[in-house]
Parts: structure tokens; sequence; C-alpha cells
């Protein structure tokens, strides 16, 4: 293929993102200007920057009982990213700028290595610009002010060690990373095509050492502190998830997402399936690696590792598609070198995926979410390489 052509899988994904990207932006104009319901608040959510500022009143009370206690909004994440607020909030009202400096650093200086490893320039340079001009969960993780657009870079940076053959700073910064955020851990399956069972021990150690530190740092007694917070997660779940499908289908993409969305008719207890829900998800993913995603190349465990991290879990939201664009990359160099089957789909896929799509509504209903819901599981379905007999786990071929 000519270098100045860009292979088809990278023109798909433009040919699509760019459209859905227009396409929302117009439908936020349109809609605002006859005032049938505030449009751009698809595109702009009423409150910038509310999750970052959410929590700047109650820092004031680390180290104390009333970091919990205090009024407002309670804190459901886990301790270590108490300690990322806390250090943006030293700098004071600029503190949100430097929160967004960096994460836009970051993510060029992603983008940037990116840039080197695809061979074919032409297409380097425009996919690159597109990713950079679509990225819809970026803007959305900027705008509200999530901690995604940190936290990512450092599951980035973990597999990106991986691949440069540093497992074991790879198997430190996934430790790190599953404390800030718990379902990242799930990539601890990559050390098992070598049984690097070292790594692995390392990976969990790290984990369990930083999230002991961050209790300890949050409140005197450790005990406490993860009581309390399990206890806000637990209602979290309960205020997020426990609602009518519609309340989040402007933003949730995740597969329980969907199971919401069938089992609608039926009238069933969502506290029933909120309580099914884990269980059920963890076996069938351990059926799906054990049977297949272990024989596969570590690309395709990536891909499928990644995915079922942003999907799994009972809620998520589209700057969680951050995450995403650690195996789309990935699967960007592959297709540059010719080593991919099946790009071509996959590419339109992600074009779904990371545009806005909020284009897609009636009557006040968006649809976004659930149509990136059902894109995510064929990306899932497509990684396990279905229509072709098992590769052994020594393969090289993506």
């Amino acid at each position: 293929m000519p270098e100045k052509q860009l292979p088809p899988p990278l023109r798909i994904f433009q040919w699509l993102v760019f459209p859905f990207t227009l396409l929302s932006l117009a439908t936020a104009v349109i809609t605002s200007a006859l005032h049938r319901w505030p449009g751009f608040a698809a595109l702009f959510p009423p409150v910038a920057c509310f999750d970052f500022w959410v929590f700047a009143d109650r820092m004031h009370h680390l180290h104390s009982p009333k970091f919990f206690t205090f009024p407002g909004p309670l804190y459901p994440y886990p301790a270590p990213v108490a300690l990322l607020y806390d250090f943006f909030y030293q700098f004071s009202s600029k503190g949100y700028l430097v929160y967004a400096a960096a994460a836009l650093a970051g993510s060029l200086f992603a983008l940037r290595k990116l840039h080197q490893r695809i061979t074919n320039r032409p297409a380097a340079t425009l996919t690159c610009a597109a990713i950079f001009l679509t990225s819809w969960p970026l803007y959305l993780a900027l705008e509200r002010g999530n901690m995604e657009a940190i936290l990512w870079l450092l599951f980035a940076a973990s597999i990106w060690a991986l691949y440069c053959d540093r497992v074991m700073l790879s198997a430190v910064l996934l430790g790190l990373t599953a404390a800030f955020k718990l379902y990242p851990i799930l990539c601890i399956a990559l050390f098992l095509r070598k049984k690097q069972w070292k790594q692995i021990v390392v990976a969990l150690a790290t984990m369990a050492l930083t999230t002991a530190l961050a209790l300890r740092f949050i409140e005197p007694n450790i005990l406490v502190a993860q009581h309390i917070i399990a206890r806000n997660v637990r209602l979290f779940v309960q205020l997020y998830v426990v609602v009518d499908w519609r309340e989040n289908a402007l933003w949730e993409h995740s597969y329980f997402g969907l199971l919401k969305i069938v089992t609608l008719p039926l009238h069933l207890d969502p506290n029933l399936l909120v309580k099914l829900w884990s269980p059920a998800i963890a076996l069938v993913m351990l059926l799906l690696f054990f049977g297949r995603v272990r024989h596969l190349s570590r690309d395709r465990q990536l891909l499928f590792l990644v995915t079922a991290c942003i999907t799994i879990p009972p809620v998520s939201y589209d700057y969680t598609l951050l995450n995403l664009y650690i195996p789309f990359a990935v699967v960007l160099v592959r297709i540059s070198e010719g080593r991919w089957r099946g790009g071509t789909a996959l590419m339109a896929l992600f074009a779904v995926i990371f545009a806005p799509a909020t284009f897609l509504a009636w009557r006040h209903i968006v649809f976004a979410g659930a149509l990136k819901g059902i894109a995510l599981l064929l990306v899932m379905i497509l990684a396990l390489d279905p229509f072709h007999r098992l590769p052994t786990a020594r393969s090289t071929e993506a």
C-alpha cells in the first residue's frame, strides 16, 4: 500500500467520527434555538467543573472523622482519590487550571507517542488529529472536572511499561491505578500469559499498601474509614443505578444499563438485579477468560480486558471511555503494520464510541448511552477473534 494512502480502517474511523461529532453539535444548536429542550445541555452539562469542586470544603477536614460527617455530597471513591483532590486543591482557585493543564499535557504526550509508533506518516498525522478533535470522553472529563482525565494516564503508563518489557514497573503502576479505581485490576490477567506470578503479587501488594496509606491519611482509624467508604459506594450505587433507565440513558453505557433496558417490561426489582449482577458478571468473565481469552495474543487480551473494565461496573459514564484509548492505540499501531484482522469493523465501532452521538434522541431521551453499550459489547466480541480458531498464547499475530 502506498504510504500516502490511509489504511481503509483508519479512513472508516475518520469518515464516521467527524460526521457523528458535527451532527451532535448541529443538533445542540438547532434544539437550543427552537427552545424545545436544552440541547446544549447534552454537550455542555449545566454545572461546569462540578466533579472537581464538589469535595473542596470536605477536604479541609482530612485526617479527622469530620471528613465523612461533613454535610454535602458523600465521598464515594476509593481512598487514594482523596489524595489527588487534596493535591489540586492546594492551588486554591487555580486548582482546576492545574488539573486541566496536567490532563491535557499528559493526553498530548500520549498522542505524540502514538504518532511516533504509526508507521504510515500521513495516517499518523491525520488519525491523531481526528482523535484529538473528536475526543468526546476527554472533553467531557475536562468539562466536568472528573479525575478520570488524570487516572487514565496512570493506567496507560502501566500498559506502556508492559509493552516496553518493564514488567515490574508495569505491575507497580497497575497496582497504583487499581488503588485509585478498582476495575483496572482486571488487567492483572495480562501477567498470566507468561506466568509472571511475582508481578501479580507486586501489583496486588502495591494496591493494598496504597489503599491502606490513603485510608490512614484520611482518617486515623483505617477500619472505620474503609467501612464508611464501602457504605458510601453502596449508597452511590443505590442513587445512580437503582433508578429508571431513562435517567441515565444520556451518559450510561454499562452492560448493566443494557440489562435494565431489556428487563424494563418485566418490572423486576432493581435492587435484586444489582445484588445478582456482580457474581453473575464475574462468573461470565471467568468463563470467557479461561475458555478463550487466555489463549489470545496480548493485544487482543488487552482490548478485551480494558473494555471489561469500562462496561462491567453497574454504572459507567462517558469519561470512563478514556481508558479505551489504551487498546485503541495498540490496534491503530497494528493496523498501520498490517497485523490486525477485522480492523475495519473495529474502527467503525470506535468512531461510534468516541463521538458524542447525542443527536440520537427522541422526545427528550438520548439513546447515545445504549448505542455505545451495544458498540462496546461488539468490540469485546471482536476482541475474542470469534471467526478464527484459537491461536496459541505464544502467537505474535494480533
